[in-house]
């Protein structure tokens, strides 16, 4: 019996330390799962992210308008607004880009830009 009440405080300062360990955990999760890249913030609008973060999950146009409750045509146009304004090339690009929360390499100008 003497030997159980060690063994008794040391699980509940466990349990304490794993709870507060998985909370940490969820939390950072949960902050994580709305996240974009900054830039995107400043260069497009709420629509446009929104459109954009659920073409980068690899739904299609016709699956992001029944998400968002437009037509499949608006979608197209929100996507190539939004290629135009973060100078990526398609999808594949987004989809780096919400990965890596940044753009997936720098931008560089093409020589008639540098001239």
């Amino acid at each position: 019996m003497l030997l159980d009440a060690p063994l008794e405080s040391d699980r509940g300062v466990l349990a304490e330390e794993l709870i507060r360990h998985v909370t940490a955990a969820v939390s950072v999760l949960e902050s994580r799962a709305g996240d974009v890249p900054p830039r995107w913030r400043v260069r497009l609008t709420d629509r446009q992210i929104q459109a954009a973060v659920l073409a980068a999950q690899g739904l299609s146009n016709e699956e992001v308008a029944a998400q968002l409750g437009v037509a499949p045509r608006t979608v197209a146009r929100l996507l190539q607004d939004t290629y135009r304004r973060l100078e990526v090339s398609g999808r594949a690009a987004l989809s780096a880009e919400v990965a890596l929360l940044r753009p997936p390499t720098p931008f560089v100008p093409a020589r008639s830009d540098v001239e």
